[in-house]
């Protein structure tokens, strides 16, 4: 098929702006690994670049003429809300596309709206309390510590291991700090002490979630972070001098189905299509908790490849997969 393939301007290499150079299996970024695999696998492959311009964007995608468009903006704009109109735009315009459309990814971009409608079903979610932007409000029937984060970012964007607060002081000051940086609403979630893991899911017939991934915090009782921050996610060489790693996740049979069936429950719910993530931590009695659902994740080799992988699927197929998905 051809397939064009639309991506953030900061991923768009200036002197390699079609991926045309040799599959660099060691490469960062995402869009190179998407991009090679789906050549690979015999599509005609084609890269445009989300300009600020959206009519000259959508003319540029026309001239490919695609069979499907494969969509991997994350924010439009340097704003995360607006990735979702491009998703609604590419309908629009009668494009089969990869992923979920614009309605699940404004849903799931919000965590608090996100979180009442998983805990409306009867799902576990940690105790929730948003702090709209410029106002001031005393937590009431939550426990410190609590986890404290900005509404609409991903990536674990503002969380550094000061948004884990344990009195009310605490937690004023981390509220300000994210309304100030970020100009959005703050949320607080009582923390879940427990192992954090990442099910994958994919939207085949039937639904199928791929075997759950563990982030390890290896280094958390010497001071390093017990969950993921901003640092983590960015920093190669923080995470490996505090320990943190990524496994699969070593689960008794009854847990694993649990949370495959927890997973696949969220993706329902937000009406995810083609692929998601839900990300969750296990509580110390065991039950699962959900943290979010991410529509847009990292589909890298070593990420989202690597839970395919452990479900039989070989990258090039994963990404194969993907493009026939398209809907």
């Amino acid at each position: 098929m051809r397939v064009t393939f639309l991506v953030d301007r900061c991923f768009a290499p200036r002197a390699d702006p079609q991926f045309a150079r040799a599959w660099d299996h060691a490469s960062p970024l995402m869009e190179h690994h998407v991009v090679h695999a789906a050549r690979e696998a015999g599509h005609e492959t084609s890269v445009i670049v989300l300009r600020n311009d959206v009519r000259a964007t959508l003319a540029a995608i026309r001239r490919t003429r695609p069979d499907v468009v494969f969509n991997l903006i994350e924010h439009y704009r340097d704003n995360r809300m607006h990735a979702a109109h491009v998703a609604t735009l590419l309908a629009a315009e009668g494009w089969r596309v990869t992923g979920c459309d614009g309605p699940a990814s404004l849903l799931t971009c919000d965590k608090v709206a996100s979180t009442r409608l998983v805990a409306a079903q009867g799902l576990c979610v940690p105790r929730t309390i948003s702090f709209p932007l410029g106002k001031r409000r005393e937590p009431r029937d939550l426990r410190f510590p609590l986890l404290v984060k900005p509404r609409f970012e991903d990536g674990s964007a503002g969380i550094s291991l000061r948004s884990l607060v344990h009195d009310g002081k605490a937690l004023a000051e981390r509220v300000a700090s994210v309304h100030r940086r970020y100009r959005q609403d703050a949320l607080a979630q009582e923390y879940i002490d427990g192992p954090e893991v990442s099910v994958g899911v994919l939207s085949t017939r039937p639904l199928r979630a791929l075997p759950a991934r563990e982030m390890v915090f290896g280094g958390r009782l010497n001071g390093g972070p017990p969950f993921a921050t901003e640092l983590v996610k960015e920093s190669k060489r923080y995470a490996e001098r505090w320990d943190v790693f990524y496994r699969r996740a070593d689960l008794p049979p009854r847990l694993e189905r649990a949370i495959a069936k927890f997973a696949m429950r969220v993706y329902r719910l937000f009406r995810m299509r083609g692929y998601g993530r839900v990300d969750l931590r296990i509580a110390p009695d065991g039950r699962p908790v959900f943290l979010e659902a991410n529509v847009n994740p990292d589909i890298r080799p070593r990420t989202f490849g690597v839970m395919a992988q452990w479900g039989g699927i070989e990258y090039v197929e994963f990404i194969d997969l993907l493009v026939r998905l398209a809907s």
